[in-house]
Parts: C-alpha cells; structure tokens; sequence
C-alpha cells in the first residue's frame, strides 16, 4: 500500500482492511512517528490480497487517494 497519509498507523491500516479478509500481519513505515507514505498488509489468502488490490485502489482516505 502506498501513498499513506501522515497519520496512518499500523492499527488504522489494520481497520481499514480488515473487511476485506483475514490479515496475518500489518505494518506501515514510520519515520518521527510518521508514516513515510507506505505499508504492507499481509493476507491469509491470495483472494483476499486480490479482492483488497481490486477494492482499495483509487480509494480516498483521508485526503490521500492509494
């Protein structure tokens, strides 16, 4: 996942994806307690991965479109 906002954090990523499948492990990038803009969120299965490529990208959130 990449162009993050700022104050995304690793449980905000979590929540946000959460819907779309059962996720093994979610970590986004921080710098000063930042995000640097980019995280990874790693699925159970590769159709829930798919299903998030599919669903997230273009989405806005917070002021960010990922």
């Amino acid at each position: 996942m990449q162009n993050l906002h700022e104050s995304i954090d690793n449980k905000d990523l979590h929540d946000i994806f959460a819907p779309i499948g059962k996720i093994l492990s979610c970590k986004v990038a921080m710098q000063d307690g930042k995000s640097r803009g980019y995280g990874f969120v790693h699925f159970e299965t590769d159709e829930a991965a798919n299903l998030a490529i599919e669903k997230m990208n273009g989405t806005e959130i917070k002021s960010k479109i990922m």
